[in-house]
């Protein structure tokens, strides 16, 4: 499993248990554990937003990698063919 995608599930879980947390101190009339809570909900929406960036790098940087090893490729086959005198 890549990185991005374990930041983004991690994130979830993050923030579900801080919705949890949060609840749990609304209902117990606990201030600290409903502070705790979002505070918690807040990092686990950040751990995703991570993920979800680190993804959209990681699929534009493997497509310029594709792009630039063509681009070697189809200079390696024209040096090729103009030392044979093809071109």
């Amino acid at each position: 499993m890549k990185r991005s995608t374990k930041d983004q599930i991690a994130g979830t879980v993050e923030e579900a248990k801080g919705k949890i947390k949060e609840k749990a101190g609304q209902f117990t009339n606990n201030p600290d554990l409903e502070d705790e809570g979002r505070s918690q909900k807040v990092a686990g929406k950040i751990q995703k937003k991570v993920g979800q960036i680190e993804k959209v790098l990681g699929q534009q940087l493997k497509g310029r990698a594709l792009r630039s090893s063509r681009r070697a490729s189809g200079r390696s086959l024209h040096r090729s063919l103009r030392r044979r005198r093809l071109l």
